[in-house]
């Protein structure tokens, strides 16, 4: 009776939690489509100055252009002040594009954009899906997600992994305990005492690692959605997000998708 009563409540809890995220959902994409054409945004965090500035710097070294706007140029001509004007991005990957764009201008036509552009005014279901990932990625100030993928610092894609493995090796050994209840109990309390040594001695660096990781993480998962649908260089995209396969694996308690409880928190003790 007390199991049946505690599942009742639990389905109780889940059901409601599913129905106020169908409700947030179907409000967000309404806003969506009400703003689509316009100015007008959603109320979301805006991206720092200084953040799009890094972006920048990292993305001028990295990419061809034939003219570059220097901040002089850019505060004589308030560009900063029309930049705010046409920011209507849901995230800080469209923020980071668009900023980059304005100061790195190439003059032959890019035609992937070109593309993209009239499916998308073609596509009203498509693009309003595409535009609802992206608010689910949302804004993160210096999430240096172009810095890691493309290697611009001694970062290493290895210590991803490790971490990972370190926060999910507790959660395996829960469903261990099951079939092998001694094996299964000694290897959590072994790696649970051993991840708070490893926090403890590299906290600082640690708090960094996966504040960087979790927004990498959400952008492969948001990609990997994105990629379901048909749009110019569709293909391209699926391949890129191979290279990350394990890394959305390991990454799973990072993915925007997952509300109910903030796993971040367990994997960083």
């Amino acid at each position: 009776m007390l199991i049946f009563s505690i599942l009742s409540v639990l389905f109780l809890v889940l059901g409601t939690i599913n129905i106020i995220s169908r409700v947030q959902r179907l409000k967000k994409k309404k806003i969506l489509q009400e703003n689509w054409g316009t100015f007008n945004s959603s109320p979301s965090a805006s991206d720092s100055v200084k953040s799009l500035e890094n972006n920048l710097a990292l993305e001028k070294r990295e990419k061809k252009y034939d003219s570059f706007i220097d901040s002089q140029t850019w505060d004589d001509l308030d560009l900063q002040k029309i930049f705010k004007k046409i920011n209507i991005t849901e995230s800080s990957l469209g923020a980071e594009c668009l900023y980059n764009r304005l100061h790195l201008h190439v003059y032959s036509q890019n035609q992937t954009i070109e593309d993209t552009k009239d499916f998308l005014n073609k596509n009203n279901d498509v693009r309003l899906e595409l535009q609802y990932l992206f608010t689910k990625l949302g804004k993160k100030n210096n999430n240096l997600t172009n810095k890691i993928i493309k290697g611009a610092s001694n970062y290493k894609k290895e210590k991803l992994y490790l971490y990972f493995l370190l926060g999910i090796i507790p959660l395996l050994s829960l469903f261990l305990a099951i079939p092998f209840r001694t094996f299964g109990t000694v290897l959590f309390s072994c790696s649970f005492l051993f991840n708070i040594f490893f926090s403890l001695s590299k906290k600082y660096l640690m708090d960094l690692e996966l504040e960087r990781m979790s927004y990498l993480v959400q952008m492969i998962y948001i990609g990997k959605k994105i990629s379901r649908y048909s749009f110019p260089k569709k293909n391209q995209l699926k391949n890129a997000i191979k290279e990350f396969s394990l890394l959305n694996i390991f990454g799973y308690t990072y993915k925007p998708d997952v509300e109910f409880v903030d796993m971040g928190v367990i994997l960083s003790t």
